[in-house]
């Protein structure tokens, strides 16, 4: 059974981007909020 991260990306609460911190793993959980992120701002630029 694979392991599936929670989806926290939450667009009420208006991120612009995710940072990378030195000593911190990356996850893919990062990565899949980095691409949340990136993919609500096109919506937001393609709607208006």
């Amino acid at each position: 059974m694979p392991v599936i991260s929670p989806d926290t990306f939450d667009p009420l609460q208006r991120y612009v981007g995710v940072r990378l911190q030195q000593g911190v793993p990356i996850v893919d959980a990062d990565e899949n909020e980095r691409e949340d992120v990136r993919k609500f701002e096109l919506r937001a630029f393609l709607k208006w």
